[in-house]
């Protein structure tokens, strides 16, 4: 209608946010009156699905005279188009960036093989090739798979796969677990590997004499929040800069794929990620995941 309220919806935008639609202004569903959402290119609300991006177009509908007497609203779900323009972005800055530099250091060693310390710097260089690489394809491999065809788990046995997997690597950790106060499914595959990063971040950068982290799960309405504690010196503000303003630049940039991997895992779940500052002296990171709506399979 001319002043907001939603006349009439079809079936993809009930299946999207359900029969509360017919209840409430495009203000409440959107954020947005139907002025302002007419001026942005990008909106963002949560869904049944999680949290979605949507290109917004907004339409008058006119009579035989000229006169307004509605409006009508497309959204076009712009998700994962926007991930993947992202993805391409930063896969080749960072690869271009790291390779040339670490190609520099290997030529500049190369001559003097009979030099210990100069032989672990060109082996340093070629394994952080390596890894960064292993890093992209584990990434463009995980992205491109199906959501039908990704197996879901319940949390608590997601953590604690993750958490076998750092105790073993890193035995010194003290990682400890706050487990959720009702069952929740979750897609596993892409929620693994979002937390291990997330947790193996906070353990290798970790410089205290103790290392701590705690990761404690609440149940939401829509899924569960995940929030991994740790007691280091947090994660650089510059970092946490270009993963919350969506960007890559120059002079404005991550030292690798490990954030992004996480944002874009957790962005694809249709989830939430974010960063405060810990209880425990470090960050805390929050991921906030929708519940699977897959059934479960087996996946321990």
């Amino acid at each position: 209608e001319r002043d907001g309220e939603l006349a009439r919806l079809h079936d993809a935008a009930t299946r999207l946010f359900g029969q509360r639609l017919s209840d409430n202004s495009v203000a409440e569903v959107l954020g947005d009156d139907l002025s302002t959402l007419a001026g942005r290119e990008v909106v963002e609300c949560w869904t049944r699905e999680g949290r979605r991006e949507f290109d917004p177009r907004v339409t008058e509908m006119t009579n035989d005279y000229g006169e307004v007497y509605g409006y009508t609203v497309i959204l076009i779900d712009v998700t994962d188009r926007n991930i993947r323009q992202q993805r391409i972005e930063v896969l080749n800055r960072i690869l271009r960036h790291n390779i040339r530099n670490s190609l520099d250091v290997i030529k500049a060693n190369v001559e003097s093989l009979d030099d210990g310390e100069r032989e672990r710097s060109i082996l340093n260089a070629t394994d952080g090739l390596e890894e960064l690489s292993g890093s992209a394809r584990r990434i463009e491999k995980l992205m491109r798979q199906p959501q039908d065809q990704r197996p879901s788990a319940e949390v608590d046995a997601v953590v604690e796969s993750v958490i076998e997997g750092i105790s073993e690597t890193y035995p010194a950790a003290s990682v400890s677990v706050t487990p959720t106060d009702e069952p929740r499914s979750i897609d596993a595959e892409v929620a693994r590997f979002a937390l291990r990063h997330v947790v193996e971040n906070a353990v290798v950068h970790n410089d205290s004499d103790h290392i701590r982290v705690e990761i404690r799960m609440v149940s939401t309405k829509t899924g569960v929040r995940i929030i991994v504690a740790d007691n280091g010196p947090g994660i650089p503000e510059a970092e946490r800069a270009v993963i919350e303003n969506e960007t890559e630049s120059a002079h404005s940039h991550t030292t690798g794929l490990g954030l992004w991997g996480t944002n874009w895992a957790v962005t694809q779940l249709g989830g939430d990620l974010s960063f405060r500052e810990s209880d425990l002296g470090g960050t805390a990171v929050s991921i906030e995941l929708p519940a699977s709506p897959h059934a479960i399979t087996s996946d321990r």
